[in-house]
């Protein structure tokens, strides 16, 4: 069982400080330490612009905490980095020297800096991006600034950065109640940034805490079975009416929204205002949330280009195989191997079918009569990266179908209202497929396991090797069968001496 490095971040933002540690892959940051305190330190003194007090003490106190959290979990690396709101600060610099006092080294990062670690966050976690040559928005909303970026297209992977003084708190500071004020700064904000018109219907892809409040709005209001904010993607018109409706909704409701701070209620309406002029001037196609951002993106840009390439899906499967498998692990090109012959899917199906593959045997670490639940959980709550809902929900139903064998329309788990009747269809024909390879054994481990499947127009056609046709047990024998059903084909058996079997 690998065990992975932790590595914590300390974030010493305009609106919150924290504290992160992560671990998993590295290619897959885990988070299992997140606190923070909502410290106001963008809220700045209006006629010197300088850090309050008040702010500055709120901020020290949780980073005094924070240093004895550190020394206790004892990451084995540490990085500590200060934003927009130190850094405009005329007395920021003796705020972080109050701050080396405690112990930290903290690294004030330059505009630029924040807009492209931002960037490389968002790539950790989408790296459809890359994978689909589609150039994408990045935009991390703080307290203090919107941070900007180009993700992908010819020029590189993160272009185009830039760091607008219109952030959520600080546009509240500076104009309270007056939208139209903050509206037209951001409009002359955005219409400083000509590449944003050179796009064709980009994806915008948003991250920042006051962001990720609105798409908890919109979550709300549109009863979103999964309660995942990572890839949860809003066309624009739904992002543009769930803006219009935190402009206009009483504080005091948004606050009873299930994941939206109350501390940060105020602030929504500003974002909301921002958000809207960016997906209007942009004309962008629609929004998609990213888990990660700055803090992600400072373990991102620190992986070689190998690892960075990787496949963050693949990285966890693997991951979660290694821990729950009990066993010897399954290669999953092995399993691909046996089962490609049955279905014409696409690449991004593939992609799906093959992390099912390395996670064939997640249950065995679990009780028996609950391993099929408990994949399903797993696969739901689990940290991945690079899927959205709909690929998540499927995932799901693939690897709870190797375990139960059918998925009811009532399941308590799998989101059942994201998935078309086809889709279903697909992705228990996977799980059948691997659990009939799960029962024959040798196809989990060996491309030429003597076993060869045949999907003809009017029968699914199993080849058995005389050498192997003992594991033609009676299991493996019904769910051969429940496969060929899920198709609506009968099934043959076909030994190498040419026996036969229906």
């Amino acid at each position: 069982m690998p065990h992975w490095p932790r590595r914590a971040v300390v974030d010493i933002g305009s609106n919150s400080v924290r504290l992160v540690i992560f671990s998993g892959p590295p290619r897959v940051p885990v988070t299992i330490t997140n606190e923070k305190a909502l410290c106001g330190l963008g809220d700045r003194e209006s006629d010197t612009g300088n850090l309050r007090a008040d702010a500055m003490e709120r901020a020290l106190a949780i980073l005094r905490r924070f240093r004895v959290l550190v020394e206790t979990e004892a990451p084995e690396t540490l990085e500590v980095f200060a934003t927009a709101a130190v850094r405009d600060a005329p007395n920021g610099e003796g705020f972080l020297q109050a701050i080396r006092k405690i112990g930290f080294s903290p690294r004030l990062l330059p505009g630029e800096e924040e807009a492209r670690l931002a960037g490389l966050g968002i790539l950790c976690s989408a790296p459809e991006i890359l994978r689909e040559g589609r150039p994408a928005i990045g935009g991390d909303l703080g307290g203090g600034s919107l941070d900007m970026s180009l993700l992908g297209g010819d020029a590189g992977d993160v272009t185009e950065t830039t760091s607008l003084p219109i952030g959520s708190l600080r546009m509240l500071t500076e104009f309270g109640d007056d939208h139209d004020a903050a509206r037209k700064l951001a409009q002359r904000n955005f219409g400083e940034m000509p590449w944003l018109k050179s796009l064709r219907d980009p994806r915008l892809y948003v991250v920042g805490g006051s962001w990720r409040a609105i798409a908890r709005v919109a979550m709300h209001q549109a009863e979103h079975p999964v309660p995942i904010l990572d890839h949860y993607t809003m066309s624009a018109d739904q992002a543009l009416e769930v803006c219009r409706l935190v402009e206009e909704t009483d504080p005091e409701d948004l606050g009873k929204i299930s994941g939206v701070q109350k501390k940060r209620v105020p602030t929504l309406p500003m974002a909301a205002i921002v958000l809207r002029e960016l997906i209007n001037y942009a004309e962008a196609s629609d929004v998609c949330v990213s888990a990660c951002g700055v803090r992600e993106g400072l373990l991102f840009d620190r992986l070689p280009g190998t690892l960075r390439a990787t496949e963050p899906l693949f990285a966890l499967a693997d991951d979660l195989a290694d821990r729950l498998s009990g066993g010897r692990k399954p290669r999953a090109s092995a399993v691909c191997s046996f089962v490609d012959p049955l279905f014409e899917d696409s690449e991004a199906m593939r992609r799906l079918r093959v992390a099912s593959a390395k996670m064939i045997r997640m249950g065995n670490m679990t009780h028996p009569d609950r391993r099929s639940d408990h994949a399903a959980a797993t696969i739901m709550a689990g940290p991945f990266l690079g899927i959205d809902h709909l690929e998540r929900a499927l995932l799901t139903v693939m690897v709870k179908s190797r375990f139960q064998g059918s998925i009811s329309k009532s399941d308590p788990v799998v989101p059942i209202d994201l998935i078309s009747d086809e889709l279903m269809d697909y992705a228990v024909r996977v799980g059948l497929a691997h659990r009939l390879a799960a029962s024959l054994r040798m196809p989990l481990f060996q491309e030429e396991s003597g076993f060869r499947i045949e999907r003809l127009d009017d029968r699914i056609v199993l080849h058995v090797d005389d050498d192997v046709a003992d594991f033609v047990a009676e299991t493996a024998v019904k769910d051969f069968d429940k496969l060929a059903s899920a198709f609506s084909l009968p099934g043959e058996i076909v030994n190498q001496s040419g026996d036969r079997r229906v």
